[in-house]
């Protein structure tokens, strides 16, 4: 019952920031800023019908944000909004984003966007600010049932095993194919002269599987990929209970602030475009760095 109920006063918060937005907007009640950065992201291309879908809207400002409601959230039409939060930050830049967490309620492709956002220029002059649209291709669930995320990942993760067998079976067939290859080539030694056998090879190095060693990686490579790899085993660490959202977690208090800090610069670095991922890992490895030393992560 509780869930149903946050969902509906949910929507009908969202509902009331959406109308309370107008169409042109009062200058009075404008900022002066300067808009440097205006996003509409989510990390899902494809969802299946009544899937959880994220949807984050970002944007960065070189002035002081104290009215942040000026943004106008797109028309979202064809979903369930379950959530949405909506934080600032100026730990490097005057950042604001709002996460709506939706649901699509029938199959085709949804349509997200362009969010819109008012301001002052420094000379006074009202700027409308327009950001990109997205859209992602909603799939019926099969033989029609309700959407269920555990036989959904069994699906994923058994094609994931099928396409990783049929990678390692062509990498051994072009392997074998190689050496045999090779030793075709290979001249035969006369026997007048002494076989000489080839040095032993280096050792290829251990693959870093272990937490450390991640996060290493993640600093040395500062991609989305290793971004996402290590949100999900800090996930793990801290307990993370199926679909949960950072939301979730904060809201039964799953770990310490600084954890839950770390995980949303990580859930940003995931799923920002590639060149804004360095500055959010320097910031996301210290984090992790000062939480190793104080020993609230496991041992791997």
């Amino acid at each position: 019952m509780l869930p149903l109920v946050r969902r509906l006063v949910a929507t009908a918060a969202l509902a009331a920031v959406v109308s309370a937005c107008p169409a042109t907007a009062d200058a009075r009640t404008l900022e002066k800023l300067t808009i440097t950065s205006f996003d509409l992201t989510s990390y899902r291309k494809g969802a299946f019908v009544g899937q959880l879908v994220n949807v984050f809207i970002d944007f960065t400002a070189s002035g002081s944000i104290t009215h942040p409601e000026n943004m106008t959230l797109p028309r979202l039409d064809g979903v369930n909004v379950l959530a949405a939060e909506r934080s600032c930050a100026s730990s490097r830049a005057n950042e604001c984003t709002e996460l709506l967490q939706i649901s699509p309620t029938r199959e085709g492709t949804l349509r997200i966007g362009p969010a819109k956002l008012d301001a002052l220029s420094t000379d006074g002059q009202v700027i409308h600010y327009t950001s990109n649209a997205i859209a992602i291709r909603v799939l019926p669930i099969p033989n029609g049932s309700k959407y269920d995320p555990i036989a959904i990942k069994f699906i994923r993760v058994s094609q994931w095993l099928l396409v990783g067998t049929v990678a390692i079976l062509v990498v051994l067939i072009v392997f074998l194919t190689l050496m045999f290859t090779l030793k075709r080539r290979r001249p035969t030694p006369s026997p007048s002269q002494p076989q000489t056998l080839p040095p032993p090879s280096a050792p290829e190095p251990p693959m870093h599987t272990d937490f450390a060693a991640l996060v290493l990686a993640f600093e040395q490579e500062p991609t989305r990929r290793l971004a996402l790899a290590v949100r999900t085993e800090l996930l793990a660490q801290i307990g993370s209970r199926g679909e949960e959202t950072l939301a979730d977690l904060i809201r039964r208090r799953a770990a310490d602030e600084g954890m839950l800090a770390t995980l949303s610069v990580l859930e940003r670095a995931a799923f920002v475009e590639e060149g804004q991922v360095a500055d959010l890992a320097r910031e996301a490895v210290a984090q992790l760095r000062k939480i190793k030393s104080s020993t609230q992560l496991r041992p791997d």
